[in-house]
C-alpha cells in the first residue's frame, strides 16, 4: 500500500533560509568561542605562572592547562561537527521532517560546547 503524501503546507522540513540563519548563528557562536578560549588561555596563563605578575605555578596549573587544551580542540572540530550536520540535512529524505529539523537545531549547539567548557573552567 502505498502511504499518501502530506500537503505541502503542512510539511516542517527547514527551509534554505532557515539553513543560512542558521549557519551564521553557528558562526557567530564559533567566534564567541574564540573568545572563550583565549579566556581560559589568560587564566592558564594565570595558573601557571606565566603571567608576569605571579612567576610562580599554582596548583591549579594542570587543570587548567587541560581545560585549556580540550576547550581549543572543541573549538578546531565545531566546523567539522556543524558541517556534519548539516550534511545529514541532505541526506536524510523529506519524509523524515523532525529528524531534519533537529538536526538543523543542534548546529549551533555544537560550537556552545566551547563556550560551556570555558565556563566548567573558569567554575572549577
Amino acid at each position: 500500500m502505498i502511504a499518501p503524501s502530506l500537503p505541502a503546507s503542512r510539511t516542517t522540513s527547514p527551509s534554505g533560509t532557515a539553513v543560512a540563519l542558521t549557519s551564521v548563528l553557528a558562526v557567530v557562536i564559533w567566534l564567541a568561542g574564540f573568545i572563550a578560549w583565549m579566556a581560559v588561555s589568560i587564566l592558564g596563563d594565570k595558573a601557571c605562572g606565566l603571567d608576569a605578575l605571579t612567576s610562580y605555578p599554582t596548583e591549579d596549573c594542570d587543570t587548567v592547562s587541560t581545560w585549556g587544551t580540550v576547550t581549543l580542540s572543541t573549538w578546531l572540530l565545531a566546523p567539522i561537527g556543524c558541517a556534519v550536520l548539516l550534511a545529514l540535512l541532505s541526506a536524510v529524505p523529506e519524509r523524515y521532517a523532525g529528524a531534519r529539523q533537529a538536526a538543523l537545531y543542534a548546529v549551533p549547539l555544537v560550537p556552545m560546547l566551547v563556550i560551556l567548557e570555558a565556563m566548567l573552567a573558569y567554575a572549577l
